[in-house]
């Protein structure tokens, strides 16, 4: 992998990235270069156990180096076939040569395909931005009105919080309305209640934002970035913005 010209650390959101690759070399290449780029990174050989340990984390993306041909190939895409597009997580699949593009299209259908010999940093950065931009954008979001608790950690005693709105909500996030927001980068602890019967939520998140969410009104706040949320309240928030989307269809953005 050629070094390019590149921002370290660009992806603030800290995006998950999955590498999948059975080659040594360029597996360590492909992680060296994604953790270069700022992103958190997951790695798994294309083992069923090992992929399934990985894929149940809900990474963002999924980086795959396949092998260059024949049964070793073709196992391989059957692997990330049946154990990550299963699970509806984006794939870039990077080749070496033209004919591995193809196997890959026609049997990855879900894949995006970067092909080359050698991987240009640059290009690389680029395509995985731009799935990973997509995947945010296709992600579960609402406008809601939701009483929200929200301290810093340690900061307080133990039942102080402040109080404040959450006027969207998606898998990643939520802007919260108010006239004092936390600087960006701070960590906050939550708790906001989904759902009917109420259903708490608690959850750790990280300022990525300050601004205004314009609408008939300007609306002080900021956007939080879930950083930690238990498996069952992020199964609870999912089902609670399924319902929400069939009832309403109305998205908003962080």
């Amino acid at each position: 992998m050629p070094a390019d010209s590149i921002r370290p650390g660009a992806d603030l959101h800290r995006r998950t990235v999955l590498v999948v690759a059975s080659h040594c070399e360029i597996f360590l290449g492909l992680v060296q270069a994604l953790l270069r780029f700022g992103y958190s990174i997951q790695t798994a050989y294309p083992l069923e156990a090992e992929l399934d340990r990985a894929v149940r984390s809900n990474p963002d993306l999924a980086v795959v180096r396949p092998p260059s041909a024949g049964p070793d190939l073709q196992a391989f895409v059957e692997v990330i076939r049946t154990r990550v597009e299963s699970k509806k997580i984006p794939i870039l699949a990077c080749v070496a040569a033209a004919a591995e593009e193809k196997f890959i299209t026609d049997n990855l259908p879900s894949a995006k395909v970067l092909t080359g010999a050698t991987l240009k940093l640059n290009e690389l950065y680029g395509r995985v931005q731009d799935l990973l931009n997509l995947a945010a954008r296709r992600e579960l979001r609402i406008t809601s009105e939701l009483a929200v608790a929200h301290r810093e950690p340690g900061m307080y005693q133990e039942d102080f919080f402040y109080y404040d709105t959450i006027l969207s909500l998606s898998q990643s996030g939520c802007f919260i309305k108010t006239d004092n927001p936390y600087a960006v980068g701070t960590t906050i602890e939550m708790i906001f209640f989904v759902g009917t019967p109420a259903r708490k939520i608690s959850a750790t998140g990280r300022v990525c934002h300050q601004g205004e969410e314009s609408g008939r009104s300007k609306r002080r706040g900021m956007g939080i970035q879930f950083e930690k949320l238990s498996p069952d309240d992020r199964a609870a928030l999912d089902a609670f913005l399924l319902a929400q989307i069939g009832s309403s269809g109305m998205p908003a953005r962080l």
